[in-house]
């Protein structure tokens, strides 16, 4: 094995001093195979690489071990592919066409009875080319992903600023921006996920069900737009800058549906229209009024908009007078409070009510008697009604 060895190393330093011409030969099958390089790139980086790769595996037949500080190069290069756009599959052709004008050269280096050498240099071929191809790929997922991190957190960024109102600064980033956008508020209802387990397990398992509900999450935006999509996502919901598109409400809403599946919770998303930048951090703020009633309400997974819950919109943020209307209801005790919300539920029939409520239809004209004694709503008179309504709302709102 020691003369096998020894040969090698002579055919590799035969090859040694045509360093330069096997480079120009990679360089040119290189360019061939994945036109359109840059000449910079081409006749500068390439060949140098191809250079060190040439005079690495022949210093390799010739007895070298294989240090960390050989493949920094190649490590180097990686990073600089990927940040320049090149498909892993074409850096990977690149090397493998190297290899290909290595393993030529060995060939025509090789003379009569040297051919249990040249088997050992094909081996050692394979070998380091199993190598190369760990550090490589590892080195390109590795920037890749960093990459992808930055470039997320920078549409967080531009997403945080937005919302926040700050669009001058938006434009700041390398982000395209399109206005109009659909702003979208994701609400999930975190305190019905599921508690069957010790608390720091509940816990850590929603946490990575947050995580991963995110992830999906985005993915479903992206896939909508064609493209990463602006958003802040946490574990109970989030903003997303949707451009604007027709349609957009069915497959949200199932999006909403299959998160409730996934997740055993409930998940309301609200929807505002901005056609402008500056119209991003007011249509953020109502989606998210809009979501907040949709789950005080209790309301079922799905999209909504201030038209569907218009009324207690109107009424969560009604000033001065809100302290007024909860006020009217001070003196009642919860089970007149329960009776009232009933009474509203049912559309005012009171057979139905007192049969929720499982006592007679008298007992229910009793209860709002009462009522109309202790706060003066009339509940058979319109203003009775809508006055009532408002009061409760407010009180179901602000709790």
């Amino acid at each position: 094995m020691d003369e096998i060895r020894a040969t090698a190393a002579v055919i590799a330093a035969r090859c040694l001093p045509q360093a330069n011409q096997i480079a120009r030969k990679i360089v040119a099958d290189q360019h061939a195979a994945l036109r359109d390089l840059p000449s910079d790139m081409r006749d500068v980086e390439i060949a140098a690489t191809a250079r060190h790769g040439i005079r690495l595996f022949l210093a390799l037949a010739q007895g070298h071990q294989l240090t960390g500080a050989d493949m920094q190069l190649f490590r180097d290069r990686t990073a600089q592919r990927v940040d320049e756009g090149v498909q892993l599959r074409d850096l990977m052709t690149a090397y493998y066409i190297g290899y290909r004008v290595i393993w030529e050269t060995l060939c025509a280096a090789t003379r009569p009875g040297e051919e249990e050498a040249l088997r050992y240099l094909a081996t050692l071929q394979l070998n380091t080319l199993e190598i190369l191809t760990a550090t490589i790929t590892e080195a390109y997922l590795a920037e890749q992903s960093a990459l992808m991190s930055e470039r997320r957190e920078t549409l967080r960024t531009v997403a945080h600023a937005l919302i926040s109102g700050r669009h001058d600064q938006a434009t700041r980033y390398d982000v395209e921006l399109t206005p109009p956008y659909h702003v979208i508020v994701i609400r999930i209802s975190t305190e019905k996920l599921p508690t069957d387990q010790p608390t720091r397990a509940v816990a850590t398992g929603q946490a990575i069900m947050a995580r991963r509900t995110m992830r999906s999450v985005q993915r479903e935006f992206d896939a909508l737009a064609g493209h990463p999509v602006l958003t802040l996502l946490d574990g109970q919901g989030g903003h997303a800058l949707l451009p604007a598109q027709p349609g957009v409400e069915r497959p949200l809403a199932r999006l909403a549906t299959r998160l409730e599946t996934s997740l055993g919770a409930p998940v309301r998303l609200g929807l505002a229209h901005a056609p402008t930048l500056a119209d991003i951090q007011p249509a953020a703020a109502q989606t998210a009024r809009v979501a907040a009633i949709t789950e005080q309400n209790d309301n079922p997974s799905g999209v909504y908009g201030i038209r569907d819950v218009l009324l207690d919109y109107h009424l969560s943020t009604p000033g001065d007078s809100a302290d007024e209307l909860t006020a009217l209801l001070a003196p009642l005790d919860e089970q007149l409070l329960e009776t009232l919300n009933r009474y509203l539920a049912c559309d005012f029939d009171r057979r139905r009510t007192a049969a929720d409520l499982g006592v007679h239809a008298n007992t229910i004209d009793n209860r709002l008697t009462r009522v109309r004694d202790l706060t003066g709503i009339d509940l058979r008179t319109a203003q009775g009604i809508l006055l009532c309504g408002a009061a409760l709302t407010v009180r179901r709102l602000a709790r």
